[in-house]
């Protein structure tokens, strides 16, 4: 903020301490300085849409303009997570790094799946060639990251 519009902001301003402004003064500067970061990482049609408003305001406005999107992302992500079968013929390798990537996007979005649920996930959705395995590995009470399971499934 330039100093002349500091003066004249504390001139104008009603009879407050001089400490009280001041520390006024610096947040508002801080404001400013984060709404010109928060504008120029934007594209052009959200920066029309956004100049005018406060770092608060922007991100409040952000958050509603893309909370929708990101809901209907969620979605389609868990649809195709819990649609998601191993084929006939598909390495186990393939599907196993295809599920994980659902499970790392769904983790982005904000859904953390427990270890135990997403390993349960995975051997439920294996073809029947696997049963053994999946029988094995339940009776054993095995309890396996992803990772060592992927190993386990590519040996088996």
């Amino acid at each position: 903020m330039s100093s002349l519009l500091k003066t004249l902001m504390y001139h104008l301003a009603p009879a407050i301490p001089k400490p009280a402004h001041d520390a006024w003064l610096k947040k508002m500067d801080d404001s400013i300085d984060a709404s010109c970061l928060m504008l120029a990482t934007m594209i052009p049609d959200l920066q029309k849409d956004l100049e005018n408003h406060s770092a608060y305001d922007m991100i409040n406005q952000l958050k509603e303009m893309f909370q929708q999107l990101a809901r209907t992302e969620r979605f389609e992500t868990v649809r195709a997570f819990h649609a998601c079968k191993m084929e006939d013929g598909q390495t186990v390798s393939s599907y196993v790094l295809k599920m994980k990537s659902h499970i790392d996007h769904l983790a982005r979005l904000g859904v953390v799946m427990p270890e135990e649920l997403a390993t349960d996930m995975i051997l439920n959705s294996l073809t029947k060639s696997f049963d053994p395995f999946v029988m094995n590995y339940n009776m054993n009470g095995l309890n396996n990251t992803i990772p060592e399971l992927h190993g386990m499934l590519i040996t088996a």
